[in-house]
């Protein structure tokens, strides 16, 4: 797997260029391409605000294994500023499958919760950056399998009152 940048925004600045929805989808696109994932979508489809795409899911394969993860209906909101909010799912399913080293299967599923996740895009169509708020933001297991036996565990992590910012900065 190839490692990924991220540059955190220290404070919200202004937009240095206008994106649009459609910049910030196939920005989406890009970046999951150069990091070896597929995101793929039900269509797309243009609204007077900006762009919903139904249906995404992103995944991975790797040597080891897989990662799949349908998030569900993405809105991306031009709000008139040159930035566009992105409106996701308050939680989704993720489901990690492989073999391990030692040759035992494993397959786990689990779900990320984002409740109440702000979520806006800003900068230049080519590089843009990414501010973020949200009360919480979570993943728990809900199933782990181990060569097709079930494994009790009870894992559950919890983030809460997050703020920041990002951008991909590429390989």
């Amino acid at each position: 797997t190839g490692a990924v940048t991220l540059a955190f925004v220290a404070t919200a600045s202004s937009a240095m260029a206008d994106v649009t929805a459609n910049d910030i989808w196939n920005s989406w696109q890009t970046m999951a391409q150069e990091m070896g994932q597929s995101i793929t979508a039900d269509g797309e489809a243009r609204t007077s605000q900006g762009l919903v795409v139904p249906n995404v899911t992103v995944t991975m394969d790797m040597p080891e294994g897989a990662v799949a993860a349908p998030i569900g209906d993405v809105t991306f909101v031009e709000n008139g500023d040159g930035t566009v909010s992105i409106d996701v799912a308050d939680q989704y399913p993720l489901r990690i499958t492989g073999t391990g080293s030692d040759g035992e299967s494993f397959d786990v599923s689990m779900v990320v919760r984002q409740p109440g996740l702000a979520l806006t895009a800003l900068g230049d169509a080519a590089n843009p950056s990414y501010t973020y708020s949200a009360p919480a933001v979570g993943m728990g297991v809900t199933e782990l399998m181990i060569d097709g036996e079930p494994v009790e565990i009870d894992f559950d992590l919890s983030l809460r009152a997050l703020t920041g910012g990002y951008a991909f900065l590429g390989n």
